[in-house]
C-alpha cells in the first residue's frame, strides 16, 4: 500500500466518491520535497570528529565560509556577464575577464582549489543540505524510471567535495537491495570514483565514505563490495584505459560543481565529458544553487545535450546516442524561460519610462485569465508569458529544527543516455510500468467534458462511466507496491501529459491557480516548452472530476499537474 494512502481530511466512501483526489494528489503534492529526518547519526558523528580534529573555531569557519560565498558570487557575476555579452553579440569575452579576476597572466583560467580550512568549512556548512537534496533527487529519479531500470552499480562523482552527495547515493542505493522483489538481483554499488582537484577534499570524502561503508557492514546481507577510488582529474578515471573507449558509469553526480567553474564554456565542456563517461542507460544528475546563474548553467547544458543527441528523432540511425530528460522537465522541447534576451536591459529601461496609465502591464495577465465562453468559466488553462524572463528553482525542506527550516532553493537536471534501437528493445523502459497503458490525463479530459453535459441523460451516463473507470484505476494505484512516492502515473511516456509546477499555487476562495511548465508543437510541428496557467474551481471538480479541486489545493511547488491543454 502507498504511504499515507488515506488523508484524514478527505471523505472517501460510496456516497461521495473522490477518485481523482488520490490519482492527482500524489504527483502534485510532491511528498519528496522535504527530508523528515536528518542524515544517519554516524555521518553527523564523523562530521563532528573531522571538524574537532581540525582545531578550527566556529568563528574562524564562519569567516572562511563568508570568503567562499563571496568568491562564488564573484564567479556567478562573471558568468552572467559573459552570457549577456554572448546574447548581445559581444563575443566570448567572459573567459578573459574571469582569467584576469583569477590571476591568470596567459589568459588561462585557474581552477578553484580548496585548502584544508576551506574543506572543513564546506563539510560543516554543506554536508546536510547537499546530502538531503541529493537523496531527494535520487528518490525522484528512481520513481520516474522504476526500480528495475534505475540500479546503478558504478558511480562517478565529479567535484566530490566532502563526499556528501556520494554518501547520500551509497545510503539510498544500498538500501534498495533488501527491498528488491526478485530475490535481490541488485547488489548495490560496486564502484564509486570521486574526482576533486583538492587533496584535502579527497581526504575528507575518503573518511566520510569509508565510515558509511563500515556502518553498512553491521547490517547482514546488505553491504556490497564497494570499491572507493579518487582522482584529481576527470580525464583519467583510474580504471586502466576502459574509460577512454566509451562510457563506464551508470550514474554520474555533479553536485554544486559548476558554480565553481569560472566560465560558461568550461561548464559546458565539463558536462560534455560527464556525458561521455555514461554507459547506455546511464543517468547524469546536475545540481546547482537555485539562483539565476545556477539555472542558466543547467539550461545551457540541457540545450546542448538535446541539440547534439536529440531524442525521438526519426532521422536517428541505430546506435546513435539520445538524451532523454528525466527531471525536472516533463518534455524535450525548448525551455520557455529565456532570462538573457538581446538588449534586455535597454528594453527594461524603456519600459520603465512609460507612464503607468499607458503601460500594458503583465500584472493583469498574472492575476486573471480572460474567458470568453460563459460555459467555461469553471475551468481555464492558457499559455502565459509572465515567467519568460524568470528562472526555475525548487525548494527543499531541511530536516530538524535548524535555521534552514524554511528550506533551500536549488536547480537540478537529470538526463539519461539511451541508444537508438529500431528493433524496439528499449521498450523495457515502459515494460516495468504497470500503468504504461493508462493515461489518466486523457481520462480526466473526457470526464470534465462529460461533466459539463450532465443535464442530459447521455451526459449523465458518460460521466458515471468515466467515474467508474477512475475508481478502478484508483484502486489499482493505491494497491500498487511498486513506488512509495506514487509516481507510476507520471512514468515513461505518460510524463509528457503532465506539467511541472514551477511556482507555489495561488489559493483563492473557490478556485486555485496553478502555473506549470509543459510543451506543445509550434506552427512547424516542433515541440516547444511553455508555461501554462491553469485555473481549477470547486464547481469544475464536483461536476466532472470529484477530488480534483481538493488535490489542487494540496498541490506544491515542484509537483506534477495534468496538462489539459494538449490535444
Amino acid at each position: 500500500m502507498k504511504e499515507e494512502a488515506t488523508f484524514q481530511d478527505i471523505e472517501h466512501d460510496e456516497r461521495n466518491p473522490l477518485p481523482w483526489h488520490n490519482l492527482l494528489v500524489y504527483p502534485s503534492r510532491a511528498l519528496w520535497r522535504s527530508s523528515p529526518i536528518p542524515p544517519p547519526p554516524y555521518i553527523l558523528e564523523t562530521q563532528a570528529k573531522i571538524i574537532k580534529a581540525s582545531e578550527r573555531t566556529p568563528k574562524q569557519l564562519r569567516r572562511t565560509n563568508d570568503r567562499i560565498v563571496a568568491n562564488h558570487l564573484s564567479l556567478s557575476d562573471l558568468r552572467e556577464r559573459e552570457r549577456r555579452k554572448m546574447v548581445n553579440g559581444s563575443g566570448h569575452s567572459g573567459s578573459s575577464i574571469a582569467a584576469k579576476k583569477q590571476g591568470g597572466r596567459d589568459g588561462s583560467i585557474n581552477p578553484v582549489f580548496y585548502s584544508p580550512e576551506h574543506s572543513i568549512c564546506s563539510l560543516k556548512y554543506r554536508l546536510v543540505p547537499n546530502y538531503s537534496i541529493t537523496r531527494r533527487i535520487l528518490a525522484e529519479t528512481q520513481s520516474l524510471l522504476g526500480k528495475e531500470v534505475f540500479q546503478p552499480k558504478r558511480i562517478l562523482d565529479v567535484g566530490i567535495g566532502a563526499g556528501s552527495a556520494s554518501a547520500a547515493a551509497l545510503d539510498f542505493l544500498n538500501e534498495q537491495k533488501s527491498e528488491s522483489k526478485d530475490g535481490g538481483t541488485y547488489k548495490g554499488v560496486e564502484w564509486l570514483h570521486g574526482i576533486d582537484p583538492s587533496q584535502s577534499m579527497r581526504d575528507a570524502s575518503n573518511i566520510m565514505l569509508s565510515t558509511v561503508l563500515e556502518r553498512q557492514t553491521l547490517t547482514p546481507n546488505r553491504r556490497p563490495t564497494t570499491r572507493l577510488t579518487f582522482g584529481n582529474s576527470i580525464v583519467s578515471t583510474g580504471r586502466d584505459d576502459a574509460a577512454k573507449s566509451g562510457g563506464t558509469f551508470d550514474l554520474a553526480l555533479c553536485s554544486y560543481t559548476l558554480h565553481e567553474v569560472p566560465s560558461v564554456a568550461a561548464s559546458l565542456s565539463l558536462s560534455a565529458i560527464v556525458w561521455e563517461k555514461l554507459e547506455p542507460g546511464g543517468v547524469a544528475i546536475f545540481i546547482e544553487p537555485g539562483t539565476p546563474d545556477g539555472f542558466n548553467a543547467l539550461r545551457s547544458i540541457r540545450s546542448m545535450l538535446l541539440d547534439v543527441c536529440p531524442p525521438d528523432n526519426k532521422e536517428n540511425v541505430d546506435g546513435e546516442e539520445e538524451c532523454h530528460i528525466i527531471a525536472p522537465c516533463t518534455h524535450h522541447g525548448t525551455c520557455p524561460m529565456v532570462r538573457h534576451q538581446k538588449n534586455f536591459f535597454r528594453k527594461k529601461i524603456n519600459e520603465e519610462d512609460v507612464d503607468d496609465e499607458d503601460d500594458d502591464t503583465e500584472a493583469d495577465e498574472y492575476e486573471e485569465i480572460d474567458i470568453e465562453n460563459e460555459d467555461e468559466k469553471h475551468f481555464s488553462a492558457e499559455e502565459t508569458d509572465v515567467f519568460d524572463t524568470a528562472f526555475c528553482s525548487f525548494v527543499h525542506g531541511m530536516p530538524g529544527n535548524t535555521r534552514r527550516k524554511q528550506g533551500e532553493k536549488f536547480s537540478y537536471l537529470v538526463v539519461q543516455k539511451r541508444i537508438t534501437d529500431s528493433s524496439g528493445q528499449l521498450a523495457d523502459y515502459e515494460a516495468n510500468n504497470p500503468f504504461s497503458e493508462t493515461n489518466i490525463v486523457d481520462l480526466l479530459k473526457q470526464s470534465l467534458a462529460a461533466g459539463k453535459d450532465t443535464k442530459r441523460k447521455i451526459g449523465q451516463e458518460e460521466s458515471k462511466s468515466f467515474l467508474d473507470s477512475a475508481r478502478e484505476i484508483e484502486e489499482k494505484f493505491l494497491n500498487a507496491e511498486d513506488d512509495r512516492l506514487g509516481l507510476e502515473l507520471v512514468r515513461g511516456n505518460n510524463r509528457k501529459s503532465f506539467g511541472r509546477i514551477v511556482r507555489a499555487p495561488i489559493k483563492k476562495k473557490g478556485h486555485v491557480i496553478l502555473d506549470y511548465c509543459g510543451s506543445a508543437p509550434d506552427d512547424e510541428g516542433v515541440e516547444t516548452g511553455r508555461i501554462v496557467r491553469s485555473k481549477v474551481t470547486r464547481s469544475q471538480s464536483s461536476k466532472g472530476a470529484p477530488g480534483m479541486y481538493p488535490s489542487s489545493r494540496k498541490a506544491r511547488w515542484g509537483g506534477f499537474w495534468p496538462d489539459l491543454t494538449k490535444d
